[in-house]
């Protein structure tokens, strides 16, 4: 997945825009975001905007 595909995603959505600003990490790339999500160290709130925001551009 392009790096840039997500911010796109996520910034379609004002929570995703915050989402975006608070984890300057999800710029990196979704297999980090992913390492971070399993390993239990992106919260459940954000959890939950990343998916509301980007449910269509998972793997």
């Amino acid at each position: 997945m392009p790096k840039g595909r997500i911010r796109t995603a996520c910034a379609q959505t004002r929570a995703g825009e915050s989402l975006i600003q608070n984890l300057s990490w999800l710029s990196t790339d979704f297999t980090k975001f992913l390492l971070l999500y399993d390993s239990g160290r992106v919260s459940q709130k954000h959890k939950i905007i990343f998916a509301n925001c980007n449910m269509r551009y998972t793997l």
